[in-house]
């Protein structure tokens, strides 16, 4: 695995993350005419006035027709946070 995605595939990632504030290279896996990404990012928007700031993974994936690399699926999922010893008296 080389350290960048393919071109059309960086590129199509690159346009669906422009509005997210900050994100990390993921990881990815390209498998023929199939591929994968996985990203994590944060993304701040403001809503009556109040900004609030979401961080999360986005997952995609890409199908190779007739030679160009198209979106099948994206998904986003926020980062969670559990705490397994806070509470655990409510557990028993």
């Amino acid at each position: 695995m080389t350290n960048k995605p393919p071109a059309e595939i960086q590129t199509l990632i690159d346009a669906h993350i422009n509005g997210f504030n900050t994100q990390d290279n993921g990881f990815w896996n390209v498998e023929g005419s199939s591929a994968y990404a996985v990203i994590s990012g944060t993304l701040t928007v403001t809503i009556k006035g109040q900004a609030v700031v979401r961080t999360g993974t986005l997952a995609y994936t890409f199908a190779n027709r007739d030679g160009v690399w198209k979106i099948e699926a994206k998904a986003w999922g926020p980062h969670i946070v559990a705490c397994f010893s806070c509470a655990t008296d409510d557990l028993a």
